[in-house]
């Protein structure tokens, strides 16, 4: 699945508005899964639903790593029903004007 496709929507949309960071967006082989472990600390996979649709962005939040450093987990060990629990959190959060924690 080519990344950035018109049914993903476009990679820049993945970056948090404001940031300068550089990330590259490839597409995996047909081989490869979100699974495997990789050659270096460089990159990762990532499931595509968890930016296109369910809005998780580059850098992630704050609650974001603080979730993954607690349940001691790469992001691509999360399962997309589990991001969109987590991202759903936020946005509740966002609602009642509370920090999530």
């Amino acid at each position: 699945m080519m990344v950035g496709g018109s049914e993903l929507g476009s990679p820049l949309l993945w970056i948090r508005s404001g940031q300068d960071i550089k990330i590259e967006f490839l597409p995996c082989s047909s081989i490869d899964r979100v699974c495997h472990e990789g050659k270096g600390a460089d990159w990762f996979f990532m499931y595509t639903c968890v930016f296109a649709e369910i809005g998780v962005r580059f850098p992630f939040t704050e609650f974001e790593c603080a979730v993954l450093r607690q349940l001691n987990c790469a992001s691509s060990q999360i399962h997309p029903n589990s991001w969109a629990f987590i991202r759903a959190f936020e946005v509740l959060m966002e609602y009642l004007q509370e920090e999530p924690s």
